[in-house]
This record gives structure tokens, C-alpha cells and sequence, in this order.
């Protein structure tokens, strides 16, 4: 039975989005570790980078009992789903694996991120002076001493983990972690040693395929695996089509380039986020 110029045209369009979400799929997933893709290669990669962080933080863990706790638990999880104590449930596993893994995320975040800018502030000048070698930088700052523990805390909070692992870390502390407490152990420490905690490695960035897959069909406009299409919706420019896919702009110019980066954000390392929103934004407007 021969088609209509609109059946073809709807078709076209279909096979077009599909191929768009495909492409953006691809480039997360380019990105990032998939859980439930781990092969051996990438677990080599995951237990490598673990390691580093663990040598790094050796020399002073003994003022940071708190981490060292959290360290060790998880270390037995990550032995229990090696061994297969775990279970075989998949959304128990990747849960177990996901909140070990985001400690060790969130650690290097902070201390190779957070921890270098922190030490920047004018407040911690004091504690550079070479009269205050040794001192916790709580007593080396002075008056200020007493505001260091709730910066620290403030910076040890998970506040931009979205999707699947917001769950996870709802509360605001990394996983296994008080951050009141770690954040009261990292005011004894001093400049040189909290210094010397910013070398730590930076972690592979991990998710699971459904948080991954949501992500692709937002910036592509696309409805969410599973979900219904969504009504028209305005776009940012050139307005919508009916099935809320923003329209072209002129220039080729994708018109939710703002909520393409805030997607992104949550999945793609923050110096890797231009050259995946360049790459992202030329697959969905090829």
C-alpha cells in the first residue's frame, strides 16, 4: 500500500529523533562507566583509580577516623559483591556498588576540586605563614577558626548528583560519611597536610543505563524511555512541534542549549562539559 507524502513525512521525522537520541545515548555513555556494562577492563579501571585515592589519603587518615571508617565499609561491600555475598538482585548490586563508588567520587571531587578553592580564601592566609608550619589551620586562622568546620561541611555536601544517584545521597552526606564529623576532623589538620590532600586522583564518572538514557532524551527533546510524548511545549526559539520536540532555529543553533548543559551537568565531568555539549549539540541538530 503506497504512503502519503505526511505518513513519510512522520515516518522520516521518527526515524530522525530516534537516530538523534541514538547519537546522544552514545556520546554519555562515551562518558561514563556503565553499571551495567562493567567489564573487566573498566573494573580495572575503577579499582586503579580507588587505589590512588586510598594511597593519597593514607598518610592522614590516622586524624581522620571518620574516613577511615567510611573507607572500610566500604571496602567490605565492594569484597561482598566481589564474592558474591551480595546477592544476585541487579538493583541491590548496582545500589551497593553505586554508593561505594560515589564515595570514592565524591572524595576526589571534593579534595581535587573543592579543597584547592577553599584554600584560596583569604580566611586560610594566616595559616600559610611559616610561623604556623605543624598547626591546625583551626587554631593558625584564628577568630576565623570557628567558621572553618561549617565551610568544610557546606563543601563536603552532595548537592549536584542528580538522577539515579540522588537517591542514593539524599541526605546531603557522601556515602558511608558523617560530614559534620569529617568536616570537624579536617579543621585539625594542617595547611601543609590539607595541601597536600588536593593531589588526589579524580575517579571515573559512572551512572546506570536508565539515568543515562533519561539524560540523552532531554537534551535531544525527546520523551523519556517509557514515558507518553509530552503536548506541544513553547521553545526556545522557532517555537514547538506538536509532539514537543523544540523546532530548528536559524543557524542551526539548538534552541534549549541552557537545559542541554544543565543535563549534562549531572553526567559529564565539568571540564569535559564543553566538548560534550559541542558534541552533543552537533548530533541533535545534524
Amino acid at each position: 500500500m503506497t504512503t502519503s507524502l505526511k505518513e513519510q513525512y512522520a515516518l522520516r521525522k521518527k526515524n530522525n529523533e530516534q537516530r538523534k537520541l541514538s547519537d546522544a545515548t552514545q556520546l554519555l555513555e562515551s562518558h561514563y562507566l556503565i553499571l551495567e556494562k562493567l567489564d573487566t577492563a573498566s573494573i580495572e579501571k575503577i579499582t586503579n583509580a580507588m587505589a590512588a585515592i586510598e594511597t593519597a589519603l593514607n598518610p592522614h587518615l590516622a586524624k581522620l577516623p571518620s574516613l577511615k571508617q567510611a573507607l572500610d565499609f566500604a571496602e567490605k561491600d565492594l569484597n561482598n559483591l566481589v564474592n558474591g555475598r551480595a546477592g544476585n538482585d541487579p538493583k541491590k548490586i548496582n545500589a551497593l556498588l553505586g554508593k561505594a563508588l560515589g564515595l570514592y567520587k565524591g572524595l576526589s571531587e571534593f579534595f581535587a576540586t573543592d579543597l584547592p578553592r577553599l584554600l584560596k580564601l583569604p580566611l586560610f592566609k594566616p595559616a600559610q605563614d611559616p610561623t604556623m608550619k605543624g598547626q591546625p589551620v583551626s587554631a593558625a586562622v584564628g577568630a576565623g577558626g570557628t567558621q572553618l568546620a561549617g565551610i568544610f561541611q557546606k563543601a563536603l555536601a552532595v548537592t549536584s548528583t542528580g538522577g539515579w544517584l540522588s537517591k542514593l545521597f539524599a541526605s546531603g552526606n557522601l556515602p558511608y560519611v558523617d560530614n559534620a564529623k569529617l568536616a570537624q576532623e579536617l579543621t585539625q589538620l594542617s595547611y601543609a597536610e590539607l595541601t597536600d590532600l588536593t593531589k588526589l586522583a579524580a575517579m571515573p564518572a559512572f551512572a546506570d543505563q536508565a539515568s543515562v538514557d533519561k539524560a540523552a532524551a532531554s537534551v535531544v527533546g525527546a520523551p523519556a524511555p517509557g514515558t507518553a510524548p509530552a503536548g506541544g511545549q513553547p521553545g526556545a526559539a522557532g517555537g514547538a512541534t506538536a509532539g514537543g520536540q523544540a523546532a530548528p532555529v536559524a543557524g542551526g543553533a539548538h534552541p534549549n542549549a541552557p537545559e542541554m548543559r544543565k543535563a549534562l551537568a549531572a553526567f559529564v565531568a565539568p571540564d569535559k562539559l564543553d566538548a560534550a555539549l559541542a558534541a552533543l549539540t552537533k548530533a541533535v541538530t545534524a
